[in-house]
């Protein structure tokens, strides 16, 4: 379960202040879902200081964990936030929760980073040689479900 503690409106899109009701981690996250077509549902109905049951996606890129790569990936991290300390950019180290997720048409896996759940997509761990443990340097998190609610671009439009 997420908090939403705040949004920051663009013309379509926004972001998204969350914070994880257990491990108390605040996210700031890209929501997307108000690009939709007549009868798909977005996440606009959220209300400050509701909780609710959210899915976040880590973009970026994933490499096979090794502590040589994790320090390189750390300073390479510190030099990027040091420029801009606003910055979403974030090193985790991720454990494969569930190595077969789908998320409308999103096939991805769950893993858990420091008690944090997040899903990642099938494609940006293909070359990995191992997907139970690894490095994800995220550059961006998604809201991609809210409740039973899936973001539209990851369902099939059907038109009327």
């Amino acid at each position: 379960m997420y908090e939403l503690l705040s949004f920051s409106n663009s013309v379509v899109t926004r972001y998204v202040k969350l914070k994880n009701c257990v491990t108390e981690k605040v996210e700031l996250c890209f929501d997307s879902s108000d690009l939709h077509h007549e009868g798909q549902q977005d996440f606009w109905f959220m209300k400050v200081g509701e909780k609710y049951d959210c899915k976040l996606l880590l973009f970026g890129l994933a490499f096979d964990y090794d502590r040589e790569v994790l320090e390189q990936r750390r300073v390479r991290m510190e030099h990027r936030l040091a420029s801009d300390p606003n910055s979403p950019l974030e090193l985790l180290i991720c454990e494969t929760i569930d190595s077969n997720i789908k998320v409308g048409h999103l096939e991805g896996i769950s893993v858990m980073c420091d008690g944090n759940v997040y899903y990642v997509p099938k494609k940006d761990i293909k070359g990995l040689k191992n997907i139970n443990r690894f490095i994800f340097d995220s550059s961006r998190k998604d809201l991609i479900q809210v409740n039973e609610i899936i973001a539209p671009h990851y369902l099939d439009f059907i038109p009327k």
